[in-house]
């Protein structure tokens, strides 16, 4: 359940999602209209509790398009952004991981977004990691 909160002048909606807090500015001034933010949140979160949260339905709700993200894309994303925090020896290995896993899945070949990497069998997934165990921490075949 979302929440309406006034701070400096200005109303802000707040809401929780598996258990962490999110608060957003509405940038409104007036209750009113600050309800309107209010309860397009409230309305996204039925849709989503029952399992209704399309795209349809989120672009009529907020007016606004789901962004579609490649796996190769969140994959490279996330190998710049630990870049500036890991040691270079742990890059490394994400950077393999990375590429084994991309061709694993045949992401670039296939365009494949990241929400249907979630689709991929359990038995996908486990023959990856398999083969990984196989090569072992020095990339030869045990």
């Amino acid at each position: 359940m979302a929440w309406l909160q006034k701070r400096g002048g200005v109303w802000w909606v707040g809401w929780r999602l598996n258990g962490q807090q999110f608060r957003d500015s509405t940038k409104e001034k007036e209750r009113s209209k600050a309800q309107a933010h209010l309860d397009k949140l409230n309305a996204l979160e039925s849709a989503r509790t029952f399992n209704a949260l399309t795209e349809d339905f989120y672009r009529a709700a907020t007016g606004r398009t789901v962004e579609k993200i490649t796996a190769s894309k969140f994959l490279n994303d996330w190998l710049a952004e630990s870049d500036s925090a890991t040691t270079v020896s742990t890059m490394r290995k994400y950077r393999q991981v990375v590429k084994e896993f991309s061709e694993h899945i045949e992401a670039d070949s296939k365009g494949l977004l990241i929400e249907d990497v979630t689709r991929f069998t359990m038995a996908s997934l486990s023959a990856f990691s398999t083969g990984m165990a196989e090569i072992g921490m020095n990339g030869q075949r045990n």
